[in-house]
């Protein structure tokens, strides 16, 4: 049986690699529908129903939002009264000006045949009449055409009683609330179609010029692994709430999980790759800016400065050939020279074969 002293301190190693690296950058943020339409009421009144409720998938044209049909139902009645009794009017309208029409005509031909017949003042006489009922004619067929439009404007009220949504899409928002009294031009609800959604991300400024359009991104949704689904990189710009050189990221989304609506919280990963000769290391394997290399059951220390730090392994710039092994296990006792007893992990050969994928956490 020997000691820590005699076999040297119990480690396990895990191996350096050297070779292309992807480092996946797991941003927070949020749904968002640049393109989400806004309704408002276009009548005011008192809301009795919600058929749309907030989440739920409409179709184009489908309802909302009822507004209590009775008072605009009631000014339709009264609107198309005055329509009947204007066309009625007109009715008689008509019959008098058609009656002041023949007498004028028999004035006239009794006239034509002897002028002596019919006095002047009995010729204007019924000139006159005639254009008196003419002049009230029109004014009565003006009055239909009021009449008919005040129809019109009742109808299309009562139309607006019903909130339709005017694309297919996800309610995002809705204020409306049952017996709450709307105001013509209130705001109720919004509706995102799915086809416009996308995702915008919050860049720190560690990761500032390094996210790219066009790389692919993993979206998913806490709680919810039915809502994940896949996208790319369409833009990069800075925060304009942000500091330093903080980023927005928007992602489009091909394809759209049902369930997916704007302010939604969401995680994004996105793949950085390092070009060419990158250095990488397991994460544990770093204690205090440095790691221990084994060789020939003696741990070395070797300095390591992080380029990006990973959920698993980390690209490091170091003086490292990249074909070690390092502890990841027993390293917190360690010290430059210590004796170290191998106890687990893979050989240092078979670690330079298997090549890094590091993940970074949020930053």
């Amino acid at each position: 049986i020997c000691s820590a002293r005699s076999c040297g301190t119990k480690a396990v190693v895990a191996p350096v690699s050297r070779g292309e690296a992807t480092v996946t950058v797991i941003l927070d943020g949020e749904v968002s529908d640049p393109l989400e339409a806004q309704v408002g009421a276009e009548v005011a009144g008192t809301v009795v129903a919600i058929p749309g409720r907030l989440g739920a998938p409409v179709e184009r044209g489908s309802t909302v939002v009822e507004l209590d049909p009775r008072p605009f139902r009631i000014a339709l009645a009264q609107a198309t009264g005055g329509l009947a009794a204007a066309q009625a009017e007109v009715a008689v309208r008509q019959a008098a000006r058609d009656r002041a029409r023949a007498a004028h005509d028999r004035v006239t031909e009794v006239a034509g045949r002897d002028p002596r017949a019919v006095s002047s003042r009995e010729a204007d006489d019924v000139r006159l009449a005639l254009a008196e009922a003419e002049a009230a004619l029109g004014a009565a067929q003006a009055q239909v055409m009021v009449r008919r439009a005040a129809v019109d404007a009742a109808d299309l009220d009562l139309a607006r009683c019903a909130m339709r949504t005017p694309v297919d899409g996800v309610v995002s928002r809705q204020d409306a609330r049952l017996g709450m009294r709307l105001g013509g031009g209130t705001p109720v609800f919004g509706v995102s179609a799915t086809a416009a959604l996308e995702v915008m991300l919050d860049a720190g400024e560690a990761w500032a010029g390094r996210v790219m359009p066009g790389a692919p991104v993993v979206v998913t949704v806490p709680g919810r692994p039915n809502l994940s689904t896949t996208g790319e990189v369409a833009g990069v710009a800075a925060s304009a709430q942000g500091v330093g050189r903080s980023q927005r990221v928007r992602v489009a989304l091909p394809d759209v999980p049902a369930g997916l609506m704007p302010g939604l919280g969401v995680r994004g990963e996105i793949s950085v790759t390092h070009l060419g000769d990158a250095l990488s290391v397991p994460r544990d394997a770093i204690v205090n800016g440095a790691v221990f290399v084994v060789d020939g059951g003696t741990a070395r220390r070797v300095p390591v400065e992080v380029i990006d730090a990973g959920r698993d392994r980390v690209v490091v710039a170091a003086d490292l050939a990249g074909t070690e092994s390092v502890v990841v296990r027993g390293n917190e006792a360690l010290s430059d020279g210590a004796s170290v007893a191998v106890v687990g992990g893979p050989s240092a050969a078979a670690a330079a074969a298997s090549p890094p994928n590091p993940s970074s956490p949020r930053p």
